[in-house]
């Protein structure tokens, strides 16, 4: 396979790789873990652990049950992300990572790949959701592509509850009511600036 055979979707996700793995090579083993048990911790406390606060939501705020869900599961998967970030800089403190040799830094490149992979599962899984799948990528760029395949059912493999048949629809109605909402109000200033300038 040549240059000119990688397709910019496989350049694309290659690039992200190599980035990870050059990070993880920089931060060692103890602390990419770390990263990759808050991706994974957040993820599944999302889903798991997110009832308490989408019941509290719903007290609070006029959502929809699904708006509500949603919201609830990625402000738990921020806390659980901070928390564990926080507990690996303890870590990291107290152990001195140099003294871990190459294992620590080799390691830290594999775990730093996985991460990055599950990363981008996660972000596919999204705009899937939101724009419907594979609707996003241009023309055949999916089906050509030798890398995004296995990006895309990564996410799936780790966490099945993660499947895209979650009921995405009424989130992306009310994005583009928004959008649309934002959008009459920009034209509504507009109309009344015209109508005050001399």
């Amino acid at each position: 396979m040549t240059a000119s055979d990688i397709g910019a979707l496989d350049a694309i996700i290659g690039i992200a790789l190599a980035w990870a793995l050059f990070r993880g090579f920089q931060k060692g083993f103890i602390v990419k873990i770390a990263s990759l048990i808050a991706l994974i911790a957040g993820t599944f406390a999302g889903f798991h652990g997110s009832e308490g606060l989408a019941k509290w939501l719903s007290r609070e705020v006029d959502w929809s049950d699904t708006s509500v869900q949603l919201t609830a599961f990625i402000l738990t998967f921020i806390l659980v992300v901070i928390g564990v970030h926080l507990l690996a800089k303890i870590i990291e403190k107290m152990v001195d990572l140099t003294a871990l040799g190459l294992f620590n830094k080799l390691a830290g490149m594999a775990l730093g790949a996985s991460q990055m992979v599950l990363l981008l599962s996660i972000v596919t899984f999204a705009l899937d959701g939101v724009f419907g799948a594979r609707a996003w990528l241009p023309g055949n760029a999916a089906d050509e592509s030798l890398l995004y395949p296995h990006i895309e059912t990564a996410v799936e493999w780790i966490i099945p509850e993660m499947n895209r048949s979650t009921p995405w629809d009424e989130i992306r109605d009310h994005m583009q009511d928004g959008v649309e909402h934002i959008q009459d109000k920009v034209e509504e200033g507009i109309e009344r600036l015209e109508s005050v300038a001399p």
